[in-house]
């Protein structure tokens, strides 16, 4: 009986998906938390239709990061935006591209995480990809849980535009919006793949008057391959007010 429980025990840790090393899933629709070694491109497409008012935005990203050891990587990514708007004209450029630093502490079944994200005025205020003159600052903090085939993340953001002086100019309409948004990322993790159901809220609270509130969820999945790994992510909005209403994410990327 021993041997059989022991082999038993042996062959459910093989079929565990590298826990020692990433013992949390790679999110697809909320950013990934857990430094590694990546790179790889993802399709991300979003969609409202509401009445008279139609939106599309289409945007293909190319990726890196680098992590020095387990506990922090930095990296980034470039994004190309298609964007389609009711009562506008298609524009297709450059995107705000993004940095970021991402630290975490691995070892147990708690794995606190943390980083900073934030982008680069690169994009086009005036065709709504981007901005020129506004970047992002946004910090973030939580913790990680796994056991054996389950892990769940549970990450609070803060997010708020900003300028080269780091102020509100009311002479260069700069009103930065500032957003608090939480997510929640469960994660059944097998050897060849991850099942996925993630959960955001979003509250922006900045420029008065306006204040947006909305709730996302995306079922997805993740198909392991050694180090390579495909990725796709449906969200979908649950809220009235909402940014889009139903997306398609697909990425194939690269973990070391």
């Amino acid at each position: 009986m021993k041997l059989v429980l022991l082999f038993g025990f042996s062959a459910c840790g093989q079929l565990l998906a590298e826990e020692n090393y990433f013992p949390l899933a790679d999110a697809v629709y909320t950013p990934r938390v857990i430094p590694a070694v990546r790179f790889g491109g993802d399709y991300k497409s979003l969609e409202n239709k509401q009445h008279k008012y139609y939106f599309r935005s289409q945007t293909v990203s190319l990726f890196g990061e680098y992590a020095f050891n387990e506990y922090v990587s930095i990296g980034g990514h470039a994004p190309w935006t298609r964007r389609k708007e009711t009562g506008t004209e298609t524009h297709t450029r450059f995107d705000n591209m993004g940095l970021f630093v991402h630290l975490a502490y691995p070892g147990s079944s708690f794995t606190p995480v943390g980083g900073l994200d934030f982008t680069l005025a690169t994009g086009n205020a005036d065709v709504l990809i981007g901005s020129k003159r506004l970047f992002n600052l946004e910090p973030y903090g939580g913790i990680g849980f796994h056991y054996y085939w389950f892990s769940m993340t549970g990450v609070l953001r803060y997010n708020s535009q900003t300028n080269k002086k780091f102020r509100e100019d009311p002479d260069e309409k700069d009103d930065f919006a500032r957003t608090w948004k939480a997510d929640l990322v469960l994660g059944f993790n097998f050897t060849h793949a991850d099942v996925l159901l993630e959960y955001q809220y979003r509250y922006t609270y900045d420029p008065d008057p306006k204040r947006l509130s909305v709730h996302t969820l995306a079922p997805g999945a993740n198909l392991k391959f050694g180090n390579l790994i495909a990725g796709i992510s449906i969200p979908m909005a649950l809220s009235k007010e909402r940014e889009f209403g139903t997306g398609l994410i697909i990425r194939f990327s690269g973990r070391f």
